[in-house]
């Protein structure tokens, strides 16, 4: 797999942008079956999940996105920087670009990925045989809890446990697609304060 390579955050989109032109794929729901069954064979369906490449804010040139749990947000790390504070990183969120899988959002811990590039060939095979863009990986725990990522000004998202009562409170999107076990788990995502370029807090990209 590619190091990172900061020009492809100039490539990965806004929210509205990436949702518009993949959920309005007629083949995206044929992917998203075929991605269940080809993870389940090669025993990734429960580390990797199917992500929309998205980012909610620009990134400083000598800071990455790191996921840090319960928050998402730019941290100071030069490029070629493999650790904070001597705790290793690795790529959280892959996205295809140029006929290979290019990291652009990390996370803690140690890098295993030697055992992935068979699967990670499939799955740009099956991105490529249905025509779609802005569709990438991202590493999770089956563990992991339905989570609705809300991004308020300053542009550092906070996770909060879905339930249905926030279904009415905000305005989101669905952000990952999961399949642990074969069992199917969603993941929104919501831009608090974002509607406009004319908000002071207007942190998304690309957004009219």
């Amino acid at each position: 797999m590619a190091t990172f390579d900061r020009s492809i955050l100039a490539y990965v989109p806004s929210l509205e942008a990436a949702h518009a032109l993949v959920t309005n794929n007629p083949k995206f729901d044929s992917f998203l079956s075929e991605f269940q069954t080809v993870a389940a064979q090669h025993q990734k369906d429960d580390i990797y999940r199917v992500t929309l490449v998205h980012r909610h804010t620009e990134v400083a040139l000598d800071h990455r996105i790191m996921d840090f749990k319960q928050t998402l947000q730019t941290f100071p790390l030069h490029d070629s920087a493999q650790d904070i504070h001597g705790y290793p990183i690795r790529p959280k969120s892959l996205v295809l670009h140029e006929g290979q899988w290019k990291p652009y959002e990390y996370e803690f811990g140690a890098s295993d990925d030697s055992s992935d590039s068979t699967f990670l060939a499939r799955v740009q095979e099956m991105i490529k045989h249905h025509g779609l863009e802005y569709v990438g990986l991202r590493r999770y725990s089956p563990t992991d809890p339905e989570e609705l990522e809300i991004t308020a000004s300053g542009g550092i998202s906070v996770k909060v446990p879905w339930n249905s009562l926030l279904e009415t409170k905000f305005s989101y999107q669905q952000l990952v697609w999961a399949f642990p076990s074969g069992q199917p788990k969603n993941y929104r995502c919501s831009c608090r304060d974002t509607g406009s370029s004319t908000n002071p807090n207007h942190n998304h990209i690309n957004q009219p």
